[in-house]
């Protein structure tokens, strides 16, 4: 619980009219829990004050607000408990800080370019079979997610997994700072949001700051096939993994992949099903894995857990719809992640066409044009039937693939006349993965497709 002795901690503003605790946060109004903080952030779009009535409707026992809001609106809410600070934002950082100081359990920071969620969700389920852990809301990892996330801590956790999202340089280190983490995971350093770093050796920079803060009794994870991420020097016990390079503490071997590309692995001499495709799968296992084995679990544990998970809904998610299977990877994508995918669909079989719907790939700055390249080069060089773009960025990765002499390469300039393309082309026994940043929304495509077929 959130007690008015750790919110005067903070020896931020004023507090009025609070003489309880508040069992959470909260700064949206209809997701609201009886008992919560509210605080009023004022975002581009938005501002939460204008739904501070709503708030106590709903049961807030606490609102925070900026001093200008309250002095010119104090006469319509007297009595009522709010807490009076220069900058709502910056008191919930503070006093989630504050709120972690309570709290002497072992907290685990994810970052890295891509799969941090799905990473994250790997760990927290294998872990899940013997402690009771706390993790990290829905995808809230950055400067506003991850504070709201600490605040949802509570006495019974054991183990506390937080994901570390940035796209800014200084982010990871601030962050860091209000966390103070035990133990680090690194997933892989690539391009994502490098219009912000400048190059991959600054994501790693960036991203590195984590290994950085770690205390001397801490652990970092270190994937040893991530050349970016050996070199990051810290403190902390180094426990490694890898598939490429053997000489780690826990190493996979991949055996096989079925026609859904899901892998059997080979594992410090288990041999393991994952239930989920790709090889971006296996190293999330063996990541799993490896955080496992250093909190104590039991090898049969891990290795039922593995076996159970199912994709996150925008991540892979695989659905059969009038006999078309469509994967819908639409959450996000950058470079690595796309790769990734296409790879993946080249693992499947099917018995009718593979199609590979593509939107932009955003914050890729300088990078942009050379990124959309790429992948346009990996289509022409895949087992892939038929490449569909859409988006000014990804003409570029359209244009590759005609040039390398992929035939079957389409762009449109809207997602509904792609959509009616793909609708008018396609079979049962064909089968459609759409990708593309979470700005493009290519989820877009899917709802036009399911409902033309």
């Amino acid at each position: 619980m959130i007690t008015k002795e750790i919110i005067e901690e903070t020896r931020l503003g004023e507090l009025k009219n609070f003489y309880r605790y508040a069992t959470g946060a909260s700064i949206d109004t209809r997701i609201l829990k009886k008992g919560d903080i509210f605080f009023a952030l004022v975002g581009e779009n938005t501002d939460g004050h204008n739904f501070i009535s709503d708030a106590f409707e709903n049961g807030a026992s606490l609102c925070v607000v900026s001093k200008l809001w309250f002095e010119k609106n104090k006469d319509r809410f007297k009595s009522m408990p709010f807490w009076i600070v220069d900058d709502p934002l910056k008191a919930m950082q503070t006093l989630s800080k504050f709120y972690l100081k309570r709290f002497d359990i072992p907290r685990l920071a994810i970052t890295g370019t891509a799969g941090k969620t799905t990473c994250r969700k790997f760990i927290f389920t294998v872990l899940s079979t013997k402690y009771n852990v706390h993790t990290t809301i829905g995808n809230y990892n950055n400067h506003i997610g991850m504070p709201l996330s600490i605040l949802s801590l509570n006495r019974n956790h054991q183990i506390s997994i937080v994901e570390i999202g940035t796209n800014k340089p200084g982010e990871i280190a601030y962050l860091c700072d209000i966390l103070k983490p035990t133990h680090g995971l690194i997933t892989n350093i690539g391009y994502g949001h490098i219009e912000f770093f400048g190059s991959k050796k600054g994501v790693a920079e960036e991203k590195g700051s984590l290994f950085k803060i770690l205390p001397e009794s801490g652990i970092a994870y270190v994937n040893m096939d991530d050349p970016y991420i050996v070199r990051i020097d810290t403190s902390a016990k180094k426990i490694t993994y890898g598939i490429k390079r053997k000489k780690c503490d826990y190493h996979a071997t991949i055996l096989e992949f079925d026609n859904f590309g899901r892998a059997t692995i080979k594992l410090n001499s288990h041999i393991i099903k994952i239930s989920t495709p790709g090889r971006f799968s296996v190293y999330n296992a063996l990541t799993a894995y490896t955080v496992a084995k250093s909190f104590t679990i039991e090898d049969e544990a891990i290795i039922e857990a593995l076996s159970k998970l199912e994709p996150d809904p925008q991540r892979f998610n695989i659905t059969d719809f009038n006999g078309i299977k469509i994967i819908d990877d639409t959450y996000n994508a950058n470079p690595d992640s796309t790769s990734a995918s296409i790879e993946t669909l080249n693992l499947m079989n099917t018995g009718g066409k593979k199609i590979f719907i593509f939107g932009d790939m955003l914050e890729l700055g300088k990078h942009s044009i050379k990124a959309h390249k790429s992948i346009g080069t990996q289509i022409s060089r895949s087992n892939i039937d038929e490449f569909y773009c859409t988006g000014n960025l990804a003409y570029h990765s359209y244009l590759r693939a005609k040039e390398l002499g992929f035939k079957k390469a389409y762009h449109y300039e809207n997602k509904i006349e792609l959509a009616n393309a793909v609708i008018k082309n396609i079979k049962k026994g064909d089968l459609i993965l759409i990708k593309g940043s979470r700005g493009s929304k290519m989820e877009e495509i899917i709802e036009y497709i399911m409902k033309g077929v």
